[in-house]
């Protein structure tokens, strides 16, 4: 059975996923459909929860679980953010899926590198993000950048991509079991 690990934003001031809980309970529904084989598990900062049961008292808060579950994960996801970090964790040939909420004169490649660096697959769904999201200016590093707030995505659309990645790569020999 694969594993995968979905890195929440839980408590995020910047790039939640407003409807990221139904996107995942679909995926999950769709990966069921299919007899993908896929377990999923949610995480958000301090818990760790099987994504069909993501309430309270199915989590677990023990780093030791979390940690399981991401060195033994052939799939990590989630909305670009520090959580992405912990594939440090992750076994080599792991596939990374960064959602990328895409701004005017955004770019970002900090976890396309690392995922090399760490010998991990990597790719990137990029999200544009429209005038109904939260899109902020912030004065960073002696320069003004933007950055989004909270945000929405198609949850067909997400999920039929998020299918047609896993289940390509799941077909192919490199992707760990």
């Amino acid at each position: 059975q694969r594993l995968m690990v979905w890195i929440r934003r839980e408590g995020a001031s910047q790039r939640v996923m407003s409807n990221e809980k139904a996107v995942i309970s679909s995926l999950d529904e769709a990966f069921v459909e299919r007899d993908a084989d896929i377990e999923i598990y949610a995480t958000t900062p301090g818990a760790v929860s099987r994504a069909s049961s993501p309430t309270a008292s199915a989590a677990s808060n023990d780093l030791r679980t979390f940690l399981r579950k991401i060195s033994r994960a052939s799939l990590i996801v989630g909305v670009h953010g520090a959580g992405l970090a912990n594939m440090l964790f992750a076994p080599k040939r792991a596939m990374v899926i960064e959602i990328m909420p895409r701004i005017p004169d955004m770019v970002n490649y900090h976890y396309w590198m690392l995922s090399g660096l760490l010998e991990l697959r990597y790719r990137v769904i990029p999200v544009i993000v429209d005038e109904a999201a939260e899109i902020e200016a912030k004065e960073a590093f002696g320069m003004s950048i933007q950055t989004v707030g909270s945000f929405a995505v198609n949850i067909q659309e997400t999920v039929s991509v998020l299918l047609d990645i896993v289940m390509r790569e799941s077909n192919m020999k490199y992707l760990a079991p």
